[in-house]
């Protein structure tokens, strides 16, 4: 019996020092699942961005791609056509090349009939103007010796001129013939040239493509692991969060200097947006720059701007339950602080969607707003 007695006195102290130290464990744990959290969410943005700066260079390199395969294909055709001009060139030189022949041929005859020339006037040259002379029968005759040799000689020049002539052809026709040709083969060649220094950039931009969507890939991949971490993680912290029991009792009047509610919880008609819409906490009337204090401890989960709600304070007391303090013109702590229970936190303001001072309060559970005069606050 006295056992017993000694066993129902120390429990609850064991209780009493166990349960901090599970509780604390509990605060440690979801602290570092939140930075955990808050880690992967960096990695899934830096990821993200990544990504989309992949996207944009895949989407390049398929432009520079398909311009880069319209232009081959164009100096293909060009080059295409200039080895059918050279076959063409080639059957027309055949054609050229017969007619050269011939013209070396006339112009060897005219050679030969040359040089029969030159050894008729050598053998005749013996024969002086004298033997002409004293072997004519008369003056007449005499004269048309002599008419019959200038005619000679002067056939023998136009044939000379003739021979200068052909042959400064046949050279011109060969030396022509074989620019064109060299001009065009070399124009082919350079063409050829492009069209292989096209295709090996094209080999280059398709390895980059290759190259680029594998890591288009392997950021997918990554991103998909890291939303499935997320997830576990956010799963976690609202796990530990629900183990974490609430702190308890009825909350501090967050305006201490002011109790009337000048604008109740639920359905209204907004004063600014000018329509109907749900007032999400209650609105408490107060001085410029009274001080609002923390409805019950717990820890600042956001102490900063937040758009309608102006300077805005939101504190986390454990099993799901946070306060939010609205349209302050000060705030005094700051995100990560732990506070107490009617702890000056702010100063009334009017900051935000906001028609004067007054303090904007709420009561959450799990993030939803409910009705904090229901069971949290208790209206002097």
């Amino acid at each position: 019996m006295k056992r017993c007695s000694i066993l129902i006195l120390v429990l609850p102290l064991l209780l009493m020092c166990t349960f901090p130290a599970y509780a604390g464990k509990i605060e440690d744990e979801l602290k570092e699942a939140k930075d955990s959290s808050k880690n992967i969410d960096k990695q899934i943005n830096d990821t993200a961005n990544q990504k989309k700066q992949t996207e944009i260079k895949k989407n390049r390199l398929e432009q520079q791609i398909d311009n880069l395969t319209n232009e081959e294909e164009e100096k293909k055709q060009k080059l295409e056509r200039m080895e059918g001009d050279i076959e063409l060139l080639k059957d027309a030189y055949d054609k050229y090349g017969n007619e050269l022949e011939l013209a070396r041929q006339r112009y060897e005859e005219k050679k030969e009939l040359f040089k029969g020339r030159v050894r008729a006037m050598h053998e005749s040259s013996v024969v002086s103007i004298l033997d002409m002379l004293f072997r004519s029968e008369s003056l007449i005759e005499l004269f048309q010796k002599i008419e019959v040799m200038v005619a000679i000689a002067k056939r023998d020049g136009q044939l000379i001129d003739e021979m200068k002539a052909m042959k400064k052809d046949i050279e011109f026709k060969t030396m022509l013939r074989q620019d064109d040709q060299n001009y065009m083969v070399q124009n082919a060649k350079e063409q050829s040239q492009q069209v292989q220094k096209l295709h090996d950039t094209l080999s280059a931009r398709g390895n980059e493509l290759r190259t680029t969507e594998a890591s288009l890939k392997t950021y997918e991949n990554k991103l998909n692991e890291l939303y499935k971490e997320s997830n576990r993680l956010m799963a976690e912290i609202k796990k530990l969060q629900s183990q974490i029991k609430y702190a308890g009792g009825i909350m501090a009047w967050p305006l201490p200097s002011d109790h009337s509610v000048t604008s109740g919880y639920g359905m209204r008609f907004h004063p600014i947006l000018r329509k109907n819409r749900l007032h999400t906490g209650i609105d408490i009337g107060g001085n410029y720059g009274a001080s609002i204090v923390a409805a019950n401890s717990g820890t600042v989960i956001y102490a900063g701007w937040s758009s309608g709600y102006g300077y805005t304070v939101i504190i986390d007391h454990g099993g799901g339950i946070s306060t939010l303090y609205a349209h302050n013109s000060k705030i005094l702590v700051k995100k990560g602080n732990k506070v107490k229970k009617e702890q000056i936190i702010a100063k009334v303001g009017s900051t935000g969607l906001s028609t004067g001072p007054h303090l904007h309060f709420e009561v959450r559970e799990n993030g939803k707003p409910v009705n904090p005069l229901e069971k949290y606050l208790t209206k002097k």
